[in-house]
């Protein structure tokens, strides 16, 4: 699928995403809300069906598209250990969209906590990444980086990936997460490792919530309690300690995934990712690189953008 076709696929997906999301606000209105479990699973299925029926409209093969490519179990040990350094550059980004917009995530967590934490895990923290991967990191950016400029590819698929949240919250770090997850898929070839730490951060937000319900239930009370001032300055102090951190940990990160390219035997074909000469999909230098711009992203940036002021 070509870049072209790759835009009218995010330009569907996110009119049909807006579409569904004010149905269900119109019918809340009415007293009707869908449950939880339906809930999730429809709003990734929003993403995939369209996903799904460009891909086997494209005719490309489905492996092209879906690179789930066998990788090395020391890769996947690997992976968990790259997992737990990028989550620190998320909660530092988390903190810092606080200062501006409410936490997304936590509005949500009282409809989340009223299932037991293994369905949630299942839900959240599975099947939701593995359907993101396959669009993002699968369809999306195996589409984009054919143009030959895979590093375009990888920061123009991790953009989309933030604004598909459409809210500002989640995107100032989904918008990191898909650059690291990119990193990850370019680095072995394979959407198991963006799936395996997708799914593992997920994880660890939705088993952290539970967590902090059970056992510190009053420190959130305490943070609702919170004048605007004493929280702003509590923000503050968290985003000085998380950046430090988060700067530490991220340079940590990028080293180890150069380190997992050469584990996979990709270690030249990543490294010249970061150069001015890049490679086509099939790792032929190419002379003529087409842009990403064309009207529907265009339309589609714009429709996600005004949805996110107007949902503020």
């Amino acid at each position: 699928m070509n870049t072209k076709k790759a835009n009218r696929l995010f330009l569907v997906t996110i009119l049909f995403s807006i579409s569904i999301s004010m149905l269900l606000s119109l019918m809340a209105l009415t007293g009707f809300e869908l449950p939880f479990i339906p809930n999730m699973l429809s709003s990734e299925l929003i993403l995939v069906l369209p996903a799904l029926s460009f891909a086997l409209c494209s005719g490309d093969r489905m492996n092209t598209l879906f690179p789930f490519h066998r990788i090395r179990i020391s890769t996947g040990l690997l992976t968990l250990l790259y997992t737990a350094l990028v989550i620190p550059m998320t909660v530092f980004l988390n903190a810092l969209s606080m200062l501006f917009v409410d936490n997304t995530v936590l509005e949500m967590s009282d409809d989340f906590l009223k299932w037991p934490m293994w369905v949630t895990i299942l839900l959240i923290g599975i099947y939701g990444p593995f359907c993101e991967e396959c669009v993002f990191r699968g369809v999306m950016l195996q589409s984009y980086r054919r143009s030959g400029r895979v590093l375009g590819a990888m920061i123009l698929s991790a953009i989309l990936f933030g604004l598909m949240h459409l809210n500002f919250n989640q995107a100032s770090y989904a918008i990191v997460i898909g650059f690291m997850l990119a990193m990850l898929v370019e680095a072995t070839g394979s959407l198991w490792t963006s799936v395996i730490c997708h799914a593992l951060f997920n994880t660890e937000n939705v088993v952290m919530m539970y967590v902090e319900e059970k056992y510190a239930p009053e420190l959130l009370k305490q943070t609702q309690d919170m004048s605007d001032q004493a929280y702003h300055q509590m923000l503050v102090q968290q985003i000085g300690i998380y950046g430090a951190v988060a700067a530490v940990c991220t340079l940590l990160a990028v080293l180890l995934v150069f380190k997992i390219a050469d584990h996979e035997g990709r270690g030249n074909y990543f490294r010249s990712i970061w150069k001015r000469k890049e490679k086509n999909a099939e790792g032929m230098p190419v002379q003529k690189k087409p842009g990403f711009i064309t009207v529907p992203l265009i339309l589609a940036v714009l429709v996600a953008v005004g949805f996110m002021f107007i949902s503020m």
